[in-house]
Parts: structure tokens; C-alpha cells; sequence
């Protein structure tokens, strides 16, 4: 099932940005950047395509559901 989902809506990918730290070493006078990726946080780090592919898949399938239901009942 997870597959299926993975494959019609696409991987949930949060959203990153790039820090850089800057560390300074008194003892041999040395400077070194760090870089590192970061997830976003709070709603900025949600994926909202994703979130909104979702959404419109679910309601898809209420609505194939309903139809189905409406065909069966015959109204």
C-alpha cells in the first residue's frame, strides 16, 4: 500500500536549507566552517504539494465511492 501511495502522489520531502556554523579556534588561530542541511521548522518545513496531492487524492476517492454508491442504490 505505502508503495502504491509513494508512486501516485510522490515521496513526502520536507523542506531544508543549507546552515553554516563558523568555528574559531583561539589555541592554533583556525577558522572552520561548517555546512549542514537543516529541516525548516514549523510550518515553513511542511511539503505542501505533497500535503495538497494527498488531500485531492483522498477526496477522489470519497467522491468514486459516493458515485459507486449512488449507482448501487440506484438514486
Amino acid at each position: 500500500m505505502k508503495s502504491l501511495l509513494i508512486s501516485l502522489i510522490g515521496s513526502y520531502e520536507p523542506v531544508t536549507y543549507s546552515a553554516k556554523q563558523v568555528i574559531y579556534n583561539p589555541a592554533i588561530e583556525d577558522v572552520e566552517e561548517i555546512t549542514s542541511t537543516v529541516i525548516a521548522s514549523g510550518l515553513a518545513g511542511i511539503d505542501w504539494s505533497f500535503v495538497l496531492a494527498a488531500v485531492a487524492f483522498i477526496v477522489c476517492i470519497y467522491c468514486v465511492f459516493r458515485i459507486i454508491g449512488s449507482v448501487i442504490s440506484g438514486v
